[in-house]
């Protein structure tokens, strides 16, 4: 592995719980899914977000995962030259 995140998937699913709600079994399974494809520093980044605004859903964190994979990931991978 050329980079190791700093932060593990238990990291994240702590954050979130810590600072938003308990996770279903479903919330996990999902927020593990986030974690494997973007990593945990970036799952707790969004938390963080949520927090900052007091939106403390599983449903924002979520979409703002989907935002940044639709837009902001995808547009990187766009502008690599090949």
């Amino acid at each position: 592995m050329i980079c190791e995140d700093k932060f593990s998937i238990g990291d994240a699913i702590r954050s979130f719980e810590k600072n938003l709600h308990r996770l279903t079994l479903i919330e996990e399974i999902k927020l593990r899914d986030w974690c494997r494809e973007l990593g945990p520093e970036l799952i707790i980044w969004a938390i963080e977000q949520a927090v900052k605004i007091n939106c403390r859903t599983f449903r924002y964190v979520n979409k703002i995962l989907i935002y940044y994979r639709e837009n902001i990931l995808e547009n990187m991978i766009e502008s690599i030259p090949v």
